[in-house]
């Protein structure tokens, strides 16, 4: 089965209104603006179908029956690209919702599914360990949820893909270095069926040899299935994720958006993958935005860097935490051309970093990065994001 790519739309779902001091940054870790559909249609409708492994299988248009209420679509966001050794303020969730292709009639009157945000628990590998060692986290069942955000309603104009955001007006505190989020199915849904709807996957995401996804049947036994491992057919990673109140930093490579030599320059993403990267073998692009919010707009951001293990420690620093290792030889290399000043939205988009290929003997090199975020007369420091690591894999 082949995949297309079509353009997703962006609605807006609030939720009660969010205080004037909340900032609503977005930890992007999805390839954004595609998403990834299957080859095959709606004999009627002529609807492209939902690309089937980012869907529990009860949903596939083939399989006769509906997905049972209560199922869950999980994602887990590693701490590798998504290190935040202090508690997190989670003001709100971000998810991509697709209605079924059967369905003809518009506007159509749908769900945003329940959100959950889970206790993590380590189902592969060592603690300790980090993605690119091996470790896999899951939701853990047994364990009330750190938040659970209702379901709510949503409405489609038309048909078509639309990233779903809604707010939060007391921000969920979040002490887990490792995120694992939910979207809970209403139940009854299947692709055939007219006026239901699915949970869409990003495009092309980069390879990923552990699983980040998986599906919880309802209880009480809760099985959970993995998602496939992302393999040469398989190259979507569920587009659910959150937001956060401190200033983020969002990673995006090349290789982070499975690579496409017929296009030049090659498309670059934010996907997880962007985490473990082909650079033994192939030339990149990698670049560090940063997400500050309002309350930071007109501040300086500079890149902090480092080459080496992921820092398995935070360090405080004149009001703002460290997540990288200020004793790294690299630790201020990048940062003299490598900062922005913010734009009134604390927004700071940067240019790529051509890197070369680095040749087999790199494998297993990490790169961590974080910025840090200065008053516009650079006299003190306001705020600092999450560290995101990569580590060279291949």
């Amino acid at each position: 089965m082949k995949t297309t790519a079509l353009l997703l739309s962006v609605a807006l779902l609030a939720g009660a209104s969010v205080a004037q001091t909340l900032n609503n940054n977005i930890v992007q870790r999805e390839n954004t603006n595609w998403l990834v559909i299957s080859g095959t249609s709606h004999p009627t409708t002529l609807r492209a179908y939902n690309w089937p492994p980012v869907s529990p299988t009860q949903y596939v248009w083939t399989s006769g029956v509906t997905v049972p209420a209560g199922t869950l679509t999980a994602r887990w966001i590693p701490s590798m690209v998504n290190l935040r050794r202090e508690p997190r303020q989670v003001t709100g969730f971000r998810v991509c919702l697709y209605p079924a292709a059967a369905t003809t009639a518009f506007p159509l009157n749908g769900y945003y599914p329940a959100i959950r945000i889970h206790v993590p628990k380590q189902s592969m590998g060592t603690p300790g360990q980090t993605w690119a060692q091996g470790a896999q986290y899951q939701p853990d069942m047994t364990a009330a949820p750190i938040h659970l955000e209702a379901q709510g309603t949503f409405t489609w104009p038309q048909f078509g893909a639309y990233i779903v955001t809604k707010t939060i007006m007391t921000p969920a505190i979040v002490n887990q270095t490792e995120i694992v989020l939910s979207a809970e199915w209403k139940g009854g849904e299947n692709d055939s069926i007219a006026g239901q709807q699915s949970i869409n996957g990003d495009y092309t995401a980069g390879i990923s040899p552990i699983t980040t996804i998986c599906f919880v049947a309802p209880g009480p036994a809760f099985t959970i299935t993995p998602y496939p491992v992302d393999g040469l057919n398989n190259f979507s990673h569920t587009y659910l994720t959150y937001m956060e109140d401190a200033p983020v930093i969002n990673a995006q490579s090349d290789w982070g958006y499975r690579r496409n030599a017929t296009l030049v320059p090659p498309p670059s993403g934010y996907n997880s993958a962007t985490g473990l990267s082909d650079l033994a073998s192939a030339t990149g692009n990698v670049g560090w935005d940063v997400v500050g919010g309002a309350s930071h707009g007109g501040e300086i951001a500079a890149l902090l860097f480092n080459v080496g293990p992921v820092f398995p420690a935070a360090i405080p620093f004149l009001g703002v935490t460290l997540e990288v290792n200020p004793a790294d030889p690299a630790f201020g290399l990048l940062a003299p051309f490598y900062n922005k000043i913010l734009d009134a939205q604390g927004v700071g988009d940067l240019p790529y970093i051509p890197l070369p290929a680095l040749g087999p003997s790199a494998i297993g090199t990490t790169f961590g990065a974080e910025y840090i975020l200065l008053n516009a007369t650079l006299t003190a420091f306001t705020g600092s994001t999450q560290s995101s690591w990569i580590t060279v894999n291949r």
